[in-house]
């Protein structure tokens, strides 16, 4: 009896040592500003204990702070699915190895700089991949091959420049594209590589009529270009029958008359007008509601327009 009383005591105690007696244990933060957030995300209060059973129960992270010092505490919210960092103005560069095991991550956006990519963009199920800084290394290889991405927001090149995007011509099911300013060479082999692509946001480069061949047989909606030099010649769009919205640097009368004729269901335009004299080809444009344009006649543009619908430099039709 004494024996058995014993040995009951031995395997109550041990199962004490493993937790199974004792309150589990309350995890500590690194960063307020995130502890906060992952509160917020869970609805409970600053004092109240948290434990690690607490954080994976936290599925979505959406914080807007210039304040965050360090993302070492996502790492804890092993289930997280959406991870969203706003901010104007941090110069903090963030290393996203606590993402490295996050595998159900699909939403990621960070405004942010960042040290390497690489964590990321490893993640099976990751689905949309936002920066709106910069990354010291922008290593997009473990993208290659695969087909996840439905979203990609990369406004500036590699802190070094080298940057290779052609990990992303596999993910043929990309739906929205913001690049950042482009080499000769490495925007159409991208376009023909996204048959499915409705937004392209390109910030800058040698954008020519050869690359927007590449969209000849996309379905797009909304284009966004900032070439180097002003585009001429737009008849590769002439089959983008969905295009509604098209938003361009510099247009000349030439490249003007050109990108009315090929996308006659254009319902808003945004462009630098140059030397533009001759507005009149807009007048073509059936369902045109509003042109937004810098420098140029803008009188003369008014003018053209007056007799229509169409609002010319109205924030609020944006």
């Amino acid at each position: 009896m004494k024996f058995l009383c014993a040995l009951l005591a031995v395997v109550m105690l041990t199962a004490c040592a493993f937790g199974a007696c004792a309150e589990a244990e309350t995890v500590a933060f690194a960063d307020a500003v995130v502890e906060q957030a992952i509160r917020e995300a869970l609805g409970v209060s600053a004092n109240a204990p948290l434990t690690a059973d607490d954080l994976a129960k936290v599925v979505s992270f959406d914080c807007m702070s210039e304040d965050v010092a360090t993302l070492a505490d996502i790492a804890m919210c092993v289930n997280l699915e959406s991870f969203i960092l706003r901010y104007e103005n941090n110069p903090r560069v963030f290393s996203l190895r606590p993402f490295e095991n996050l595998t159900r991550l699909q939403f990621f956006r960070i405004d942010g700089n960042v040290l390497n990519t690489a964590p990321v963009a490893a993640l099976p199920e990751l689905n949309t991949m936002q920066i709106g800084g910069r990354a010291t290394t922008l290593d997009l290889s473990p993208l290659a091959g695969r087909t996840n991405l439905d979203s990609f927001y990369l406004t500036r090149r590699a802190l070094d420049g080298n940057t290779d995007f052609s990990p992303l011509t596999s993910h043929t099911n990309l739906r929205k594209a913001t690049l950042p300013k482009l080499r000769e060479g490495e925007l159409r082999p991208l376009l023909e590589s996204w048959p499915n692509l409705q937004y392209l946001n390109v910030w800058g480069g040698p954008v020519t009529t050869d690359d927007l061949a590449g969209l000849a047989t996309r379905t797009l909606k909304v284009l966004v270009l900032n070439p180097d030099e002003p585009i001429d010649d737009f008849s590769p769009l002439a089959g983008q029958k969905e295009l509604f919205r098209v938003q361009t640097g510099t247009l000349t009368e030439t490249g003007l008359k050109s990108l009315v004729e090929s996308v006659p269901g254009l319902r808003k335009l945004f462009f630098y007008a140059g030397d533009i004299a001759d507005f009149t080809p807009l007048l073509s444009l059936e369902k045109l509601e509003m042109v937004y344009t810098s420098g140029g006649r803008l009188l003369t543009l008014r003018e053209t327009l007056k007799d229509t619908d169409v609002a010319v430099n109205d924030p609020s039709k944006f």
